[in-house]
């Protein structure tokens, strides 16, 4: 069986976001792009100050770190 966790991601004050690509690893975080398992990428809305969005872990177990860069149309910011 596996685990549906919602993600919640905030933008910080004059970003420019459009959407965040999102990484997951098992008992640690993510220490770059390409670490761990790809989530998404997820859009975010002008008006929003943040997104959420469920994701399907691999296994049954919460144990999950998440990193997520901005990305501006097709530039991708720091982590």
């Amino acid at each position: 069986m596996t685990e549906v966790i919602t993600i919640t991601i905030e933008r910080g004050a004059n970003s420019m976001a459009t959407s965040f690509l999102v990484w997951a690893q098992f008992h640690r975080p993510p220490q770059t792009d390409g670490d761990g398992v790809f989530v998404g990428d997820i859009p975010i809305s002008a008006a929003d100050s943040e997104v959420s969005c469920d994701w399907t872990a691999p296994n049954n177990n919460a144990d999950w770190r998440f990193i997520a860069a901005p990305k501006f149309q097709e530039i991708v910011g720091l982590f």
